[in-house]
């Protein structure tokens, strides 16, 4: 098999509308079938895809302050 079949990664993006304004719930599925290095592969893409999500979300408050669009 070549590489790319033995690395998956799925996710879902939902936004709940609340009282203070939206929320965005991510969930991300992955899973890498690498002997030996499966587990250390998996951990970083869930590290990096949880720090880029806070980046996001930090870009995303400062801009609706800065345009006030609340």
């Amino acid at each position: 098999a070549e590489f790319g079949d033995r690395i998956e990664i799925r996710g879902s993006i939902r936004l709940d509308e609340n009282a203070e304004g939206v929320e965005q719930i991510s969930t991300s599925i992955v899973s890498c079938k690498v002997f030996g290095l499966g587990s250390v592969i998996e951990h970083f893409v869930a590290k990096s895809s949880h720090e880029g999500n806070a980046q996001k979300a930090a870009f995303t408050r400062r801009y609706i302050t800065e345009l006030d669009l609340r």
